[in-house]
């Protein structure tokens, strides 16, 4: 059984080591970070997605991902020193971790997840064949693997 806390911290740890990269392919690309976070959580673990799980997984954050960015786009526009940016940070950290937990509870309920492949798993080339057409996917650079 997947875990929400521990894909957080996961999460909160790894984005931390490489976020610029990737805002580079959130904002370049429309790619969902929550989304790539999740892919490298699950190639550490070995565990290797279908495509149509992920389209079930891309289809559950389409609902929340209208409200984040309306968020993201107003704490952008405030002084980072205000007390108004710290709350639109909070409010954008509390939508990303609610996005997370819905993607752990879908998780939790995908039948055949072919956990301890036989080869490395790659659900970052994954996800993201699914999201950026092939002759745009083939030009990306991936430094958010491990």
């Amino acid at each position: 059984m997947w875990q929400a806390d521990a894909f957080w911290v996961f999460s909160c740890e790894y984005y931390a080591q490489r976020k610029q990269q990737f805002l580079q392919l959130q904002n370049q690309h429309g790619l969902n970070v929550n989304l790539l976070l999740l892919a490298v959580y699950l190639d550490t673990q070995n565990v290797m997605l279908a495509a149509e799980h992920w389209q079930k997984l891309i289809n559950v954050v389409l609902p929340s991902d209208k409200q984040l960015q309306q968020v993201r786009l107003r704490r952008q526009s405030l002084d980072k020193s205000g007390d108004m940016y710290t709350q639109q940070l909070a409010q954008e950290l509390a939508l990303e971790q609610q996005q997370q937990a819905c993607c752990i509870a879908l998780l939790n309920q995908l039948p055949n997840i072919q956990q301890g492949a036989l080869q490395k798993p790659n659900n970052v080339a994954k996800y993201i064949s699914l999201v950026i057409p092939r002759s745009d996917a083939g030009s990306l650079a991936l430094p958010i693997s491990q």
